[in-house]
């Protein structure tokens, strides 16, 4: 198919680093045709990689291959270590950056309008206008939003890893 053809041109140019932006079902089925191939360069995907998904569709062409999440990784986190628990309780699997953000962003939200509607607001504008005027915060530290309600992210320290390595067994090795 399309995925042996493009492992094949791969496989011909001899590169050193596979970058795929795209979802982790089309991701996989590329990555398992690299190596099937015999193509063991870097592969580094975006944020469409970031699913546990991904691991069960590419077995073990997996292992080895990166991702570029867009928040840090929740079992790294000590203020996260009863959320991580919590997920795996009812889970059954450690939790990925996106569920640690979708956590964060549904709890900044309700604390927007619970603080609202205390305050008056109708439930709408009380979420817009708790997002805007004040900080959030999470377990993964203080969140801020713009005046039109967008996440404004800040890592002065340089602390959060953002690429992350698949390893063995469906496990995230090395962040």
């Amino acid at each position: 198919g399309t995925e042996a053809a493009l492992a094949d041109k791969l496989r011909n140019l001899q590169v050193d680093l596979v970058f795929y932006d795209g979802s982790y079902v089309e991701g996989a089925a590329v990555l398992d045709a690299m190596r099937g191939h015999g193509v063991n360069t870097i592969f580094l995907g975006g944020p469409g990689l970031a699913y546990p998904d991904l691991l069960k569709l590419a077995g073990p062409a997996a292992e080895g291959a990166y991702y570029i999440a867009t928040g840090p990784n929740p079992a790294g986190l000590e203020a996260a270590r009863a959320f991580v628990d919590a997920y795996r309780a009812a889970a059954g699997t450690d939790p990925w950056p996106q569920s640690l953000q979708a956590y964060e962003a549904i709890n900044a939200m309700l604390n927007s309008l619970d603080r609202g509607i205390k305050g008056g607001q109708a439930p709408r504008e009380a979420v817009r206008q708790g997002l805007v005027s004040g900080q959030y915060q999470g377990l993964s530290g203080p969140l801020t939003f713009d005046a039109q309600g967008n996440l404004y992210v800040s890592d002065p320290a340089g602390t959060t890893k953002l690429i992350h390595e698949f390893g063995r067994d469906g496990k995230r090795i090395r962040d």
